[in-house]
């Protein structure tokens, strides 16, 4: 304590510059080193082989990737191939993302209804909804007796179903468990809820080719639209684009939903895809996957909030389903709970900091912001009031002396040959006690108050030699 009183007095602003100086040293360091990178875990049908780039199809991810380069933040792509794992043996987003087995940041990924643990949940967290993904069955135009989901029983069914990570490819569908982490899970539930089974529909599963109007089929079950570069469907968006396929409107949908809570209640709008042939010709009622951003929760915070400004940015954007800006949400079919930062930067704009720094630049401003206010908070009070503290002490050690002396002083005056006697014996006390006083730290500082303490005991003993010619020399 008594060094810190000594460094705080002599050296305060010296040390206030040092901790100024080191704090620029850091923010130097942490510019030149950067932690300017992310990393999306997709799975590798979805990236371009030449490029290792999403595919053209996937627009939002390079509108992602473009808006995170404009705040310094390289956004990369990692796919399960780098840990052996073949296009057929891919696990879905989430459970790979869970497992830890590849550097993926962040995975886009959809609520299965699989039950997450505290564990999982305590390492993740969402950045919120996307979109909803829509659970479509498809038939060939004027098949219209299929009215209600029992009447899919018996029917011939067609999927595209990617084994993630099953031993077999789940041709007989059932015939094998899929992972709950899996949209597999979606469909298994959905079938089983609606009293199919291998058993009294044959079900076809057209992995690894694409599904097409040519196949033996009558109903097609999808969980989104058709889309135009899929290596899917696109034969099947531009039969959708044609009118040679039709949404089936089943009647009953929303008893589903009340069933699988985890799956949201949606409408298709009639018309909503073409206005000149009113498709589709009525409201279509169904049932949605909550599709969300899954972050892993260690992540750096300057990367989360850039990433949460890129998700807001990117899928706000309005389309046929839903309205600008309905997107990102969180919602009760989130299977994790809100990230901190991005739910309260949804609310609340950007930090200030945001506005002017790269990411990770106004994390780490803001980092020390918050260890440098305490610190000056604690420790000014300390230099500035500690060595006053310490003076005032130092000074009542010498007064002390003063007080004796004057006590001293005036009985001397009125005292007797044996009680002068005994005063001088005091006095000599005094002296010595001046003389050896003991300043452990900032002796210099107070070396007037003890010359002058000194001087004053010199003059006292000049008046009691004055005072009393007899006194000895040596008082």
């Amino acid at each position: 304590m008594l060094i810190l009183i000594h460094l705080a007095t002599n050296h305060k602003w010296m040390i206030f510059f040092a901790l100024m100086l080191a704090s620029v040293l850091y923010v130097g360091v942490y510019i030149a080193y950067p932690k300017s990178e992310i990393v999306m875990g997709m799975q590798s049908r979805n990236i371009d082989e030449e490029t290792g780039q999403p595919k053209a199809s996937l627009k939002e991810f390079y509108e992602l990737k473009d808006y995170l380069a404009q705040k310094g933040v390289d956004l990369k792509f990692a796919t399960q191939k780098e840990i052996g794992r073949e296009e057929s043996e891919e696990k879905s987003n989430l459970e790979f993302l869970i497992e830890g087995k590849t550097k993926a940041d962040f995975v886009l990924a959809e609520n299965t209804g699989a039950k997450i643990s505290e564990e999982v949940k305590a390492r993740f967290s969402t950045l919120g909804a996307v979109e909803y993904r829509p659970i479509l069955f498809y038939v060939r135009k004027g098949n219209t007796k299929i009215q209600f989901a029992k009447d899919l029983v018996g029917k011939r069914i067609i999927l595209w179903s990617s084994p993630e990570g099953h031993e077999q490819s789940i041709q007989s569908y059932l015939g094998s468990r899929a992972s709950p982490y899996s949209n597999d899970y979606v469909i298994q539930d959905v079938m089983k809820s609606y009293g199919i089974t291998p058993g009294n529909t044959k079900i076809i599963n057209a992995w690894p080719d694409k599904i097409t109007l040519k196949q033996d089929w009558d109903v097609w079950m999808a969980l989104s639209l058709p889309k135009k570069d899929s290596k899917v469907s696109d034969e099947m968006y531009e039969a959708l684009e044609r009118g040679d396929i039709e949404i089936l409107d089943l009647k009953n949908v929303l008893g589903l939903g009340r069933n699988l809570r985890y799956l949201k209640p949606i409408v298709i709008p009639a018309s909503t895809y073409s206005i000149a042939r009113n498709f589709p010709p009525t409201d279509i009622q169904t049932l949605a996957i909550n599709t969300d951003i899954i972050v892993r929760n260690d992540l750096d915070s300057g990367l989360v909030m850039a990433l949460a400004e890129g998700v807001q940015t990117v899928f706000s954007a309005p389309n046929k389903l839903w309205d600008k800006n309905e997107f990102p949400n969180f919602s009760q079919y989130s299977q994790f709970d809100p990230n901190h930062i991005a739910k309260d930067y949804y609310r609340n704009g950007a930090p200030f900091l945001n506005k002017y720094f790269p990411p990770y630049l106004s994390t780490v401003i803001s980092k020390l912001f918050i260890i440098l206010l305490p610190a000056i908070t604690i420790l000014w009070p300390v230099f500035h009031f500690v060595p006053s503290i310490y003076g005032y002490f130092v000074k009542r050690r010498i007064s002390r002396w003063y007080k004796e002396l004057e006590i001293l002083e005036k009985h001397y005056l009125k005292a007797d040959a044996h009680d002068k006697e005994e005063l001088l014996k005091s006095f000599h006390i005094i002296e010595q006690g001046i003389r050896n006083l003991k300043i452990p730290f900032l002796r210099g500082k107070y070396v007037q108050e003890l010359f002058d303490a000194r001087v004053h005991i010199e003059l006292i003993k000049q008046k009691l030699r004055d005072f009393s010619p007899n006194t000895p020399p040596n008082i």
